[in-house]
């Protein structure tokens, strides 16, 4: 039933009170409603506009991650360059090493030759001095008072399972005693040949004395120059020398 047809059925002096009292309410509920409403919309449009805010935000933080992401990106391609100038760098080095190390062990085989034939030209040069001693050596040891028994030469000797070679070998005589003169011909000498040459006379010296019936031994050393220092250390070790530029051609 619709509320028209109710109002109809009061009596003639209520209706009208009634419709009134019915067109207040409505117009009540329709205020109600519209307050409501519009509560509601200012709430949707706080809603919305904090949404809006958010979005904001959000885009900010997306633009700024997006420039964060681009930096990075163009970041990573600088050090992608640098990478490949690197790797330019340590091939480039690479090669360089290989090329140091052809020359190093070309410059080394060079040396290995340079010193083979210094060896060689000092080894000629030694074999000369040898050869010039024993012509002329007996001239010098007679200025020294020293006679020579027979022709000087080199001597190989065996002795506790080892061949030794003496350079300069003979036997002299001086104020009647006679000596087993061990010589050495060096172009140049040091300390240590020195040594090693007084350990080889005293390994050999009494098998030497005894097969030439001698009273010592008189070692000697042929050089083609000598030094102070060297000098003292020959008279140290009583050791008798003599420099090349004594002997005749």
């Amino acid at each position: 039933m619709r509320l028209i047809d109710i109002v109809e059925e009061f009596p003639d002096e209520l209706r009208k009170p009634i419709a009134n009292l019915i067109e207040f309410m409505r117009s009540e509920e329709l205020k109600k409603m519209s307050e409501e409403m519009e509560e509601g919309f200012k709430k949707l449009t706080e809603s919305i506009n904090k949404l809006t805010e958010a979005q904001k935000r959000t885009e900010e933080r997306l633009n700024k991650l997006e420039r964060v992401v681009e930096e990075l990106a163009q970041a990573q391609k600088r050090t992608e360059e640098r990478l490949n100038r690197l790797e330019r760098v340590v091939e480039e080095l690479a090669q360089a090493q290989k090329r140091t190390e052809e020359r190093l062990n070309e410059l080394i085989r060079e040396h290995a030759i340079t010193r083979e034939k210094v060896e060689n030209l000092s080894h000629n040069f030694g074999f000369l001095l040898e050869d010039r001693a024993i012509q002329s050596l007996p001239n010098v040891l007679k200025d020294r008072g020293f006679e020579v028994e027979r022709k000087l030469r080199t001597k190989r000797i065996e002795y506790g399972g080892k061949e030794y070679m003496i350079n300069i070998y003979g036997v002299v005589r001086r104020e009647n005693r006679r000596y087993v003169l061990f010589g050495e011909s060096k172009s140049r000498v040091s300390k240590k040949e020195i040594r090693r040459f007084v350990k080889l006379i005293e390994r050999l010296k009494d098998k030497l004395m005894a097969e030439e019936n001698a009273d010592g031994i008189y070692p000697i050393v042929v050089i083609h120059r000598i030094d102070t220092k060297m000098e003292k250390f020959l008279k140290e070790e009583n050791i008798d020398f003599v420099e090349s530029y004594l002997l005749k051609i």
